[in-house]
């Protein structure tokens, strides 16, 4: 994520993914959200516990 991340303030990527995946939990149903994490790169599903 950090590579997208390069132009404005500095931003911490790890905060920043974890803060959209926890935003799109609480406004997607379970069902959607596990259809989500069924097609993230391995590397991005280590974000959901």
């Amino acid at each position: 994520m950090s590579e997208h991340l390069k132009s404005g303030d500095p931003i911490d990527p790890d905060g920043a993914t974890r803060a959209v995946f926890k935003l799109l939990d609480a406004h997607i149903s379970d069902g959607e959200m596990g259809d989500v994490k069924q097609v993230l790169p391995d590397e991005l599903k280590g974000y959901f516990h």
